[in-house]
C-alpha cells in the first residue's frame, strides 16, 4: 500500500482547479488544498474547449437527442392521448400523496446509499466521509440530467478532484468501479428475471439470450474478483491479450499503411491499457473480503430500490390493477439498461420506451406504463436537479463554468 501511495496514479493534481473560477468563501479554505493554480484564459476566463472535443460533444448531443425523440414516437405511438392525460391528471390524493411522499423518502436513501459506497471506494485516496461525497454525487447526477452522454460522472469527478486534491485518474477510477458494480447487478438480474417473465411464443427464445447473458455476466464477474486479488497477474494477463486482439483487429485494415497500422495499434493499446491501470486505485477498498461483500449487498439493496420505486410510480395510477413485483425488478434492469445508450438529456423518450416494453408481457395497458414513466421522470429530473443545483450554489460553482469544463 505505501509503495502504491506514491506512484503517479494518486500524486495530488490540480488540472481542474479552472473548474472554480471564483470560490465561495467557506469553501476558499479547502481550494487552497489544490497543488496547482487555476489555468485562466484572458479575461479571468476559463479555457476554451479545443474545436475536435466541441465537435464530438456536440455529435453526441444530436445522437442522444435523435435516438431519444424516436423512442419517445414509438412508445406513444400507439397510446390514447385522452386516457394518458386522464391517468395523469385524475389520480386519486388519497392514494397517491403518500405514496409520493414515500417515493421522495427511497429516493434520498437510494443517493445517499450511493454516497456511501462511493466513498467506501475512495478510502485508498482519502478518508472521506459520506457527507463529504454527497455534494458532488448530486451535482454529477444534476448534470446527467441537463448535459448529455453521461457527463455528469466527469463532473463529479472533477467537482470532487479539485475539491479535495486528488488526482482525476484515482478518483475516475472510483467511478468506473461503481460503474461496473451497477452493470454487473443489473445484467443478473436481466438475465434471472427473464426466465420468468411470461413472454408470448415468438419471444420465447429471449429465454436462451437471458441464458447467455446470465453466463457472460458470471464469466465478468470472476474476472473482476481475479482483478480484485491478482491485479498484478491479471494486469500481465490484460496486457497480453489486449496485444494479440489489437494485432488481429488492426491487422485486418489492410488499407491502412503498415506504419500507419502500427501507430494505431500503439496508441489503442496505450488507451485501453491506461482506462483497465486506471481502475487499480480503487482495488484497495475491495480486498477486504468483508468490505468486499457489504459492496456487493449494497449494490443490490441500491437497484433494489429503484426497482421499488419504479414500482410505486406505476401503481400510482393504478392502485387497482396487479403489477407483480417480478415486473418491478424486470422493469428497472431494463431501464438501466437502456440508458446506457445514447439518450436524450434526462433520458427522456428511452424511459418511456423502456417502460412500455418491459411492463407489456406483464398485461400493464400502454397508457398506465407511460403515466408511471412520465412519473418516474418528474422524480428523477426534478427532485435531483434541485439537489444538484443547491450543491452547486453551496460549492460556489456556476452552471456555465461545469459546462465548459464537462466539454
Amino acid at each position: 500500500m505505501r509503495a502504491f501511495a506514491t506512484c503517479d496514479l494518486l500524486a495530488p493534481a490540480g488540472a481542474t482547479a479552472g473548474l472554480y473560477p471564483q470560490p465561495s468563501p467557506p469553501c476558499q479554505q479547502r481550494f487552497r488544498r489544490l497543488a496547482v493554480p487555476p489555468v485562466r484564459a484572458p479575461g479571468n476566463q476559463v479555457p476554451s474547449p479545443p474545436m475536435h472535443r466541441k465537435r464530438t460533444h456536440a455529435l453526441h448531443a444530436a445522437l442522444g437527442f435523435a435516438a431519444g425523440g424516436a423512442l419517445l414516437w414509438l412508445a406513444l405511438r400507439n397510446a390514447d392521448p385522452g386516457r394518458l392525460w386522464a391517468l395523469l391528471t385524475g389520480v386519486d390524493l388519497r392514494f397517491f400523496a403518500p405514496v409520493f411522499l414515500l417515493v421522495m423518502a427511497l429516493l434520498a436513501l437510494f443517493f445517499w446509499l450511493k454516497a456511501v459506497r462511493w466513498s467506501w471506494l475512495l478510502r485508498p485516496l482519502a478518508p472521506l466521509r459520506t457527507a463529504d461525497v454527497f455534494p458532488p454525487l448530486m451535482i454529477g447526477f444534476m448534470c446527467n440530467n441537463i448535459l448529455p452522454a453521461h457527463l455528469g460522472e466527469f463532473v463529479r469527478m472533477y467537482v470532487l478532484a479539485a475539491q479535495r486534491g486528488l488526482r482525476n485518474t484515482a478518483v475516475l477510477s472510483t467511478i468506473v468501479l461503481e460503474r461496473l458494480l451497477d452493470f454487473l447487478a443489473v445484467v443478473g438480474v436481466f438475465a434471472v428475471t427473464l426466465q420468468f417473465v411470461p413472454l408470448s411464443p415468438e419471444l420465447a427464445g429471449l429465454r436462451t439470450v437471458g441464458y447467455a447473458v446470465g453466463a457472460a455476466c458470471a464469466a465478468l464477474f470472476a474476472c473482476f474478483v481475479i482483478f480484485v486479488w491478482r491485479t498484478a497477474w491479471a494486469l500481465r494477463a490484460a496486457d497480453r491479450t489486449l496485444a494479440a486482439a489489437l494485432r488481429l483487429g488492426v491487422g485486418i485494415l489492410i488499407f491502412l499503411p503498415a506504419e500507419r497500422r502500427r501507430r494505431l495499434r500503439v496508441r489503442l493499446h496505450a488507451k485501453l491499457f491506461g482506462l483497465l491501470e486506471a481502475g487499480v486505485p480503487g482495488l484497495f477498498s475491495l480486498r477486504n473480503l468483508r468490505m468486499f461483500g457489504a459492496m456487493v449487498a449494497i449494490t443490490l439493496l441500491l437497484w433494489s430500490l429503484n426497482g421499488l420505486m419504479l414500482y410505486l410510480a406505476v401503481i400510482s395510477f393504478a392502485p387497482a390493477q396487479p403489477v407483480p413485483l417480478l415486473a418491478a425488478l424486470f422493469l428497472f434492469s431494463v431501464c438501466a439498461l437502456g440508458i446506457t445508450l445514447p439518450s436524450a438529456p434526462g433520458y427522456i423518450g428511452t424511459t418511456q420506451f423502456c417502460f412500455v416494453i418491459a411492463l407489456q408481457p406483464f398485461g400493464v395497458d400502454r397508457e398506465i406504463a407511460l403515466a408511471g414513466s412520465f412519473y418516474a421522470l418528474f422524480l428523477g429530473i426534478v427532485p435531483v436537479t434541485l439537489a444538484g443545483l443547491y450543491y452547486a450554489a453551496r460549492l460556489g460553482l456556476k452552471l456555465r463554468t461545469i459546462k465548459e469544463e464537462a466539454a
